[in-house]
């Protein structure tokens, strides 16, 4: 992700739903674990100015967003969303905060301070400026499968780990969703959260999935206008 982003209207889904999906499980969440993938701003570039209300998310939501649209714009805001007013409170942390994703060796470097213990009880928020790594491109802005497959290995099976999803250019969501579950490991249960051009993909181990599904189904009901593209029978 780029800090020019924090606060635009993607963010108003992404903070709202992820909020959500940790306060409302059954139980709930006990902590919101940020993984940024940052990397540096496009120089003089409008993108970040669309305005966040541009999604119906809840106020308490909105207010934050507005903080996070403060400049110099910086990640350390982010753990507020853990203790909004009149909300359910929950740990907020953010890994590698300080560092840019990188390429090459910088990569396994990035990853290797992540341990299970760390992941517990938790939903783990993987947020590349792409999402997944594409037919043709694998760089600096997408999750690679192979990284995607370590973090599961050591998902807890009380955890969720969810991943952020941009659709690519020139493909439909119901061409890019499969093709994504076909690239990944099949024990897993999958689902999905689309909206426009922005999709989050959940993953947890199937013996604690009622849990976080649970939370989706819900979001979905206060949300018509979103789709999911993974049927899973769930």
């Amino acid at each position: 992700m780029k800090l020019q982003f924090l606060g635009d209207s993607r963010d108003a889904l992404k903070w709202d739903f992820l909020h959500w999906i940790v306060t409302r499980g059954t139980p709930s969440y006990d902590r919101l674990l940020f993984i940024p993938m940052l990397t540096p701003d496009d120089p003089e570039s409008t993108h970040g100015n669309t305005p966040p209300n541009r999604f119906l998310c809840r106020p308490q939501i909105l207010s934050f967003l507005q903080e996070l649209r403060e400049e110099p714009r910086t990640l350390d805001r982010v753990r507020n969303l853990g203790s909004l007013p009149e909300l359910q409170h929950f740990i907020l942390d953010i890994y590698s905060s300080a560092y840019f994703i990188g390429q090459g060796w910088h990569r396994p470097r990035y990853w290797c301070r992540l341990t299970t213990e760390d992941l517990t009880n938790t939903v783990v928020f993987v947020d590349p400026d792409n999402g997944f790594e594409s037919k043709t491109q694998c760089g600096e802005q997408h999750l690679r499968f192979g990284e995607a497959y370590k973090l599961l290995t050591i998902l807890p099976s009380d955890s969720v780990m969810v991943v952020y999803q941009h659709r690519p250019q020139g493909e439909r969501w119901s061409q890019t969703i499969p093709r994504l579950v076909n690239s990944l490991d099949q024990k897993y249960i999958l689902k999905d959260v689309s909206h426009s051009n922005v999709a989050f993909i959940c993953f947890g181990k199937a013996s604690n999935s009622a849990r976080w599904k649970e939370a989706l189904r819900s979001y979905f009901e206060l949300h018509p206008e979103l789709r999911s593209y993974i049927n899973d029978g769930g």
